[in-house]
C-alpha cells in the first residue's frame, strides 16, 4: 500500500483534482489542488513535469472557478 506522500499517490490526486474540474465543479479542483501543490513542490520538486502540470491546471481551474466559462 503507497502512502499519503508517495509520488504515485500525489499524481493521482493531481488527476482526480483535474478530473473533478472536467466534470465541472472548478472550484473543488481549484480547492483540491491547492492543498496538493506544497506537498508536490515538496516530495517531487519545483520543476519536476507532474508539478508543473499540476500548477498549470491548478491555474486553469482558478480561472474558470472565477469566470464560470465552459471549457
Amino acid at each position: 500500500m503507497l502512502g499519503a506522500n508517495h509520488p504515485e499517490t500525489l499524481i493521482a490526486c493531481s488527476e482526480i483534482a483535474n478530473l473533478t474540474g472536467s466534470a465541472g465543479d472548478y472550484s473543488s479542483a481549484r480547492d483540491q489542488l491547492v492543498e496538493l501543490l506544497p506537498t508536490l513542490r515538496k516530495v517531487l520538486g519545483a520543476s519536476h513535469p507532474e508539478t508543473l502540470i499540476a500548477e498549470s491546471n491548478f491555474a486553469h481551474w482558478v480561472r474558470r472557478s472565477s469566470d464560470g466559462s465552459p471549457q
